[in-house]
């Protein structure tokens, strides 16, 4: 008999590094002992879907789906597998789970956030910036919120909101990489290259393996 618990720590401590692959062998392990276990198909979900295993990853949070408890709402399934649709470009899709979700429970800043970024990737720009807010006014620290505003205000040519937008985010979360990861892509969407280089070494002192950093740094370099 496998010790779930300690597989799973190790495997979500992984994850959590960006090492994404090494923690989908470890989840899958878990789930041929543990067929039943919604928490750990969700996981591995997760995790496929942030190694770019689209596809996969959807059948992974079908997998929790179908095993769910009855008296749990599974919003944050709902919201992975929306995601996963989203990165697919199944932008309709995404956009009816996310709406689901949140008519179960509009407390979410990241159903809030997701909802922006099909509103969005469909020209709703103003929908878009209005879903961002709110996820800003269910919680006023959120980095993915202003990473979204700033990126949506620099494609919009608002270069003072979306400097502001870096400034909330270099304050929020100077040892965060992802943040820096943000800040480049405006830095970039705004036509400072520089600025943007610099901002993906700071990402990669962090976490040099991570994929969205080794990602962003190669498309940059091409540049």
């Amino acid at each position: 008999m496998i010790d779930a618990f300690a597989l799973r720590e190790k495997a979500l401590a992984l994850a959590d590094s960006g090492h994404f692959g090494e923690a989908v062998l470890i989840f899958r392990r878990i789930v041929e002992e543990l067929p039943l276990d919604y928490e750990t198909w969700h996981s591995l979900g997760v995790c496929l879907s942030e190694a770019g295993e689209q596809i996969e990853a959807i059948t992974s949070f079908d997998r929790a789906l179908a095993v769910y408890p009855e008296d749990l709402l599974p919003v944050e399934t709902w919201n992975s597998k929306g995601e996963a649709l989203r990165k697919l470009g199944r932008i309709e899709e995404a956009m009816d789970l996310f709406q689901k979700a949140l008519g179960y429970d509009d407390e979410h800043e990241f159903l809030w956030n997701n909802l922006g970024l099909c509103q969005a990737a469909l020209g709703s720009f103003a929908d878009a910036e209005k879903s961002y807010r709110r996820a800003l006014k269910v919680n006023s620290r959120s980095m993915r919120a202003f990473c979204n505003l700033g990126q949506l205000y620099s494609r919009l040519g608002k270069k003072r909101e979306a400097i502001e937008c870096c400034r909330e985010l270099e304050w929020l979360g100077e040892r965060n990489p992802m943040i820096h990861v943000s800040i480049a892509v405006i830095q970039w969407n705004l036509g400072d290259r520089n600025a943007a280089c610099e901002q993906i070494k700071k990402a990669k002192s962090l976490s040099p393996a991570h994929p969205e950093v080794l990602r962003l740094e190669a498309y940059l370099n091409r540049k």
